[in-house]
């Protein structure tokens, strides 16, 4: 799956290269995406200060989350794909549930925009990056 400038995503396949669907919703362009541990949800995050949760099979949206006062710059789920982690150019991350929609914690320090976030191979920690040029480690449960 691929974000865009022009406001999509675009899921291919990796074999033929060919494309299978196109995700229409984002106001602005698309920052980062991610696939859920399931292979059957995707995540983007962008300009438009939202992140969206989508059905990979049919490209329907399933959700949007507000919260960002700037840019989704960065999103990953959980390995048991039950929360989500999103980082943006206010500097914060949020950790969210999936099937409810709430927001379960703000994380705040980060300094500068966050460029990355991902979950550990426990989902207990996250780690973000920034343009400050550091890492940051945060206890995610």
């Amino acid at each position: 799956v691929s974000g865009s400038a022009d406001n999509t995503l675009r899921l291919w396949d990796v074999d033929s290269g060919r494309q299978l669907r196109t995700f229409e919703g984002h106001e602005h362009d698309v920052r980062s995406v991610a696939f859920g541990p399931d292979g059957k949800r995707v995540l983007s995050g962008a300009n438009d200060d939202t992140l969206r949760l989508w059905d990979a099979d049919s490209g329907r949206l399933l959700r949007t989350f507000e919260g960002h006062g700037r840019a989704v710059t960065s999103v990953a789920f959980s390995g048991d794909g039950k929360r989500m982690m999103s980082g943006s150019d206010d500097g914060r991350l949020r950790l969210w549930d999936v099937d409810s929609g709430d927001q379960l914690h703000t994380f705040e320090g980060q300094g500068d925009g966050v460029t990355s976030v991902a979950f550990s191979p426990d989902d207990w920690q996250v780690v973000s990056g920034s343009r400050d040029q550091m890492l940051r480690l945060w206890q995610a449960r």
